[in-house]
This record gives structure tokens, sequence and C-alpha cells, in this order.
């Protein structure tokens, strides 16, 4: 899950937040519970133009990890 949380930041920081998502989704649609990814997720889905989705990828980290403010900012 690091490596790919680490290439979809790459993308993401790179202005390419649909090719983040892929990579995020993918992992993630393997049933890895990743608070950080899914924030992350979030955060691409939402520069991709897709808030909704953004939305619920955010909520599920939230649950995941409810005591971590950090992975809203």
């Amino acid at each position: 899950p690091r490596g790919a949380r680490l290439l979809a930041g790459f993308e993401l920081e790179a202005g390419r937040p649909r090719e983040a998502a892929a990579v995020l989704e993918n992992m993630l649609g393997r049933g890895v519970e990743d608070a950080e990814a899914w924030a992350l997720l979030g955060q691409a889905r939402l520069a991709a133009g897709r808030p909704r989705e953004a939305a619920d990828a955010l909520a599920r980290a939230t649950r995941l990890a409810p005591e971590d403010a950090a992975l809203l900012s």
C-alpha cells in the first residue's frame, strides 16, 4: 500500500489526478483498508472533478481513522 500511495501522490502533484485515482482505486479495490490511501483518493477525485466520489472516499478515511484529523488536511 505504501508504494501505491507514493505513486498516487506523485501523480497528483504532477497534475494527473485521474491517474492518481486509478492507482488508488486499484489498490483499494482489492480490499485494502488504508485510511491514508482513502484520504488521498478523496483529494485525487476532488482534483479530477468528482466531488461526490471524493466525499465518499474522505468519509471512508475518517471511519477508518476517526482520531486522525490530519487525514483531511
